[in-house]
């Protein structure tokens, strides 16, 4: 698979709604960091915290 590829993909699922698929194309465990006082925002604004699972990912697809 190319990166063009995966990119055209994860895009299509992006644009289709899909958080489930499109959190199959990150590895189980990702270490998705944001440089954002998470204590102070991530209680009001559900997309603006750290993501550790796929799960997450899907989570944060949906928020």
């Amino acid at each position: 698979m190319t990166t063009r590829h995966t990119i055209d993909e994860l895009l299509r699922r992006i644009g289709a709604g899909e958080p489930e698929k499109i959190s199959e194309m990150y590895a189980d465990r990702v270490d998705w960091a944001l440089d954002w006082p998470e204590d102070r925002h991530g209680a009001t604004i559900p997309w603006i915290r750290n993501r550790s699972t796929r799960a997450d990912v899907a989570e944060a697809c949906t928020a």
